[in-house]
């Protein structure tokens, strides 16, 4: 019998246990990712009464896995290693292992990583989101590679959680044009971000993501622009977003003609520039330069973090382009994914 068999039978056997696991590893991850925070704002968080957070946060503090201060709550270094203990407990306790094959099954996919928790009632699960495909990249990258990354909060919580690395000769670079006004968020500013924290290089790509004509074909002559694109020939990894069509149409500010159009169309998902239908087909590429489909079959890694039930639809048409993708969601999007 191996381990995760006996969870699961612990768990049927005294549910209580595993409930009080779970409200523990609620509370660390809280303190983990709002430090410093006071008992007060931690109950608001998690719907719990401000005396069963003193309770718990007392026990932890006894433990030496949290501090308590006149700022508020922080974790200690035996704390984080805890929580990330108690994330593979729960990745079992929940289900998620099953469910990730699941979901690879329904999508066609060669791997999916589920994290617990939903994005669209805790905004830190894109965080952990983030994390979880930055831990994949320690793993696969190595000396000498080329990632390219497009734009989004998905992405930039990549770059936000990834540990520092000291790689030789690694390249980042955006893999489309900038779009929205959140800079943070743009592929230009995530590159930079990603190869400061990797001990890399970085080239940027100045131009908007619906540059059109005469200006496109002009833009595509300039030396460091030219640069930049052979080199996103040569990708070994691709960084992506996914989004709901009619999110991104009001983002990407298109014009009223091919709004109609892409409604007509059917558009649910869009990604990298593409927007798709439901079975995953191509109804509209933005005109600027970048990665295209045709691109994907040639990058070795290609990695999509989208998360959120309301994205449920659109990560299933974007994953019908890429069997070798890997998907990191969140459970919410997975089990609105299944019972679609």
């Amino acid at each position: 019998m191996n381990a995760r068999t006996i969870i699961e039978l612990e768990k049927k056997i005294v549910p209580e246990m595993f409930e009080l696991i779970e409200k523990r590893y609620q509370i660390l991850l809280n303190i983990f990712y709002y430090e410093p925070i006071g008992r007060r704002a931690l109950a608001n968080n998690l719907k719990l009464g401000e005396r069963t957070i003193r309770d718990e946060t007392s026990k932890l503090q006894e433990k030496n896995f949290i501090k308590i201060e006149r700022q508020g709550m922080r974790i200690t270094e035996d704390g984080k290693t805890l929580l990330r203990d108690l994330e593979q407990l729960i990745h079992i306790t929940r289900g998620l292992f099953r469910l990730e094959i699941e979901l690879e099954k329904k999508l066609s996919l060669k791997n999916v990583i589920i994290v617990p928790g939903n994005v669209e009632k805790n905004p830190k699960v894109l965080n952990l989101m983030g994390k979880t495909a930055a831990d994949y990249i320690k793993d696969i990258l190595k000396d000498n590679m080329i990632m390219g990354v497009t734009g989004g909060s998905s992405v930039s919580a990549i770059a936000k959680e990834m540990d520092f690395m000291n790689l030789k000769n690694v390249f980042v670079i955006p893999a489309r044009g900038g779009m929205g006004k959140i800079a943070n968020n743009q592929s230009n500013n995530i590159a930079a971000q990603l190869a400061n924290k990797l001990h890399g290089n970085y080239e940027l790509l100045h131009m908007p993501d619906d540059v059109e004509g005469e200006v496109l074909e002009t833009l595509k002559e300039n030396p460091t622009i030219k640069y930049t694109l052979e080199k996103l020939k040569k990708l070994d990894v691709l960084l992506i977003g996914i989004g709901r069509a009619d999110k991104m149409i009001e983002k990407r500010g298109l014009s009223q003609k091919k709004r109609e159009f892409l409604k007509q169309k059917n558009a649910v998902a869009e990604a990298f520039g593409h927007y798709f239908d439901k079975e995953g087909n191509v109804i509209y590429r933005s005109s600027s330069v970048g990665i295209g489909i045709q691109d994907l079959k040639k990058i070795p890694h290609v990695i999509a973090v989208a998360g959120g039930s309301d994205k449920a639809e659109a990560i299933k048409a974007t994953c019908k382009i890429g069997k070798d993708f890997l998907l990191v969601t969140d459970e919410s999007a997975a089990k609105a994914i299944i019972e679609k």
